[in-house]
């Protein structure tokens, strides 16, 4: 009965060593992707970060036509 406890408990271990090599094997970036989950929140900002990016430049285009615009009168 004491062998099988043993053989349990030294299967334990094996497998908590087993995961904890497998965590340290992963990069640091992909453990951080672990906490942000879901991931939809990730791709949302990223596609509002580059609409936002691509849309400054347009008003800056706008404004600096208004400006021209008054500098005329």
């Amino acid at each position: 009965m004491k062998d099988k406890i043993d053989d349990v408990d030294k299967q334990k271990e094996e497998n908590e060593k087993r995961r904890i090599e497998q965590i340290n094997r992963r990069s640091h970036f992909s453990r951080l992707l672990d906490y942000n989950r879901p991931r939809i929140n990730i791709f949302i900002g990223i596609f509002v970060s580059v609409a936002q990016g691509g849309l400054m430049p347009i008003f800056g285009g706008v404004m600096a036509k208004m400006l021209f615009v008054l500098m005329e009168v």
